[in-house]
């Protein structure tokens, strides 16, 4: 959930808290004080429109990681300028945010990571059944245990990845070899 959503979100349930009736005033504190917790935020966060910069540390693994993480930080603080850098002891970065967009930054991170990851894995097995690179573990009729809608979204994929004239060593050093 955007950064700007999750205080619109609390500042409205802690109206509720403060003007709403009976049980509605109740149910609204409760979910505003789990809500908060959850957070790490208080009350007096989100009546703060200044809120101070504070250095934050986030892991990643892999370069495409590092370059996710970097965009999500970026969304979060909403600029381009985020002041930081590489942390020393590597795959880590440490940038300078308020506490709500080092929320929102982990938030995203924690949404986009795992479905980058599912991508990366579908336009890999896309690639490498468009250059045949997998003939023997993926038959004609499609790897096993993947849906209709899967694998029309990795046939739809593969058209769209370049076409490859990739011709073998064998080929290569004689030229009356037949591809197969």
């Amino acid at each position: 959930m955007p950064k700007d959503s999750v205080i619109r979100k609390l500042k409205k349930i802690a109206a509720l808290a403060e003007r709403g009736v009976g049980g509605e005033k109740k149910n609204a504190r409760y979910l505003l004080d789990r809500l908060l917790k959850s957070h790490g935020l208080t009350i007096e966060d989100l009546d703060s429109t200044d809120q101070e910069k504070d250095w934050c540390e986030f892991s990643y693994r892999t370069r495409t990681e590092k370059d996710l993480l970097i965009q999500c930080i970026i969304r979060a603080a909403n600029t381009t300028e985020v002041e930081g850098g590489r942390y020393r002891g590597g795959r880590r970065i440490r940038v300078m945010l308020t506490k709500l967009q080092q929320i929102e930054a982990e938030s995203l991170y924690g949404y986009y990571r795992p479905l980058l990851k599912q991508e990366m894995s579908n336009l890999f097995l896309a690639f490498a059944a468009k250059h045949r690179l997998c003939t023997d573990s993926v038959p004609d009729d499609g790897p096993g245990g993947l849906t209709r809608d899967q694998l029309l979204r990795l046939a739809r994929l593969m058209q769209s990845l370049k076409d490859s004239s990739y011709t073998g060593t064998r080929r290569q050093l004689n030229p009356t070899v037949k591809p197969k």
